[in-house]
């Protein structure tokens, strides 16, 4: 699950689900299945096979229908939290292929609205009875796909000429970051290195971008880079997010030759590392895959 090469990533869980099939009724098995559709999910939709992603969402429901998966609530509410970030890998692209507004807007407040039921069926069983809810990864999560939206419903009202409400959502989505983070790392004492920070002080390097503060963009970027650098070293595919952002900062900065290096060191990272995974898709499949 946790392997950064998508293709190989999906033989594996698809594998696994074959492996699991003869035990229908063991309870292990029966949570491993689910996790497995999960998986599946969320690697089709970072291929923007939405379809598919569509289909093993609604297997994981047809599992906790089934009355067979452990402590059901919670499943619930990962299958709430897992159709929101599929509606926002759908709105990534939507927001940049110019889809109206009005239609963005409506699949992000339906997205929101799945946020608003994960939390609750997850607090239904998690929380403190005295002290309310206890933050754990799965409410870190909520809050970073919170943060998501945000920033996208802040591009969808800039485009529509919205300004001032767009900038409300960047604010509101920076402030969702810091909440992820201070859940990452101080409840859950996750290392600074952890891809999850990392992810979540990328977007937050957005939002300033957004938030015309590029000066912060480059910093939080810079920071997460280095970070990311130690931990994968430099020619890992995933460490092109962190460029991409700094391209942007730096060519807001008005230093379009720093700009430029990170946007040559991008293409020699996309020439190096993308080989492998396109040879395992499609000619449409790749065709999707470079629109996102």
């Amino acid at each position: 699950l946790h392997e950064r090469n998508l293709v190989g990533a999906l033989g594996r869980l698809e594998t696994g689900q074959k492996l699991l099939e003869p035990f229908p009724d063991n309870r292990r098995a029966v949570f491993l299945r689910f996790r497995c559709h999960l998986g599946l999910a969320k690697d089709y939709w970072l291929l923007a096979r939405f379809d598919n992603a569509d289909a093993h969402l609604k297997r994981a429901e047809t599992l906790v229908a089934s009355g067979k998966l452990y402590r059901a609530a919670l499943g619930q509410a990962d299958i709430k939290n897992a159709w929101a970030a599929l509606a926002l890998e759908r709105a990534y692209l939507d927001v940049e292929d110019d889809v109206p507004a009005p239609k963005i807007l409506k699949s992000l407040a339906a997205a929101e609205k799945n946020l608003d039921d994960a939390l609750k069926r997850h607090d239904d069983v998690s929380s403190d009875d005295k002290a309310g809810r206890v933050p754990d990864k799965f409410t870190a999560s909520v809050d970073f796909n919170r943060a998501q939206l945000h920033d996208l419903r802040g591009r969808a009202l800039a485009a529509a000429g919205q300004n001032d409400e767009s900038a409300q959502q960047f604010r509101a989505g920076k402030q969702r970051c810091d909440d992820a983070l201070k859940d990452f790392q101080g409840t859950l004492q996750m290392a600074d290195d952890h891809d999850l920070i990392l992810e979540v002080r990328n977007r937050r390097a957005w939002l300033n971008l957004r938030l015309k503060d590029a000066q912060s963009a480059r910093d939080e970027a810079r920071a997460a880079l280095t970070l990311f650098e130690a931990k994968h070293g430099k020619n890992h595919i995933d460490r092109g997010r962190y460029l991409h952002t700094l391209i942007e900062a730096e060519n807001g900065l008005g230093n379009t030759a720093r700009a430029a290096e990170y946007a040559a060191e991008h293409r020699r990272l996309t020439d190096k590392g993308l080989g492998t995974m396109l040879a395992g898709l499609s000619a449409s499949d790749q065709v999707q895959f470079f629109r996102r």
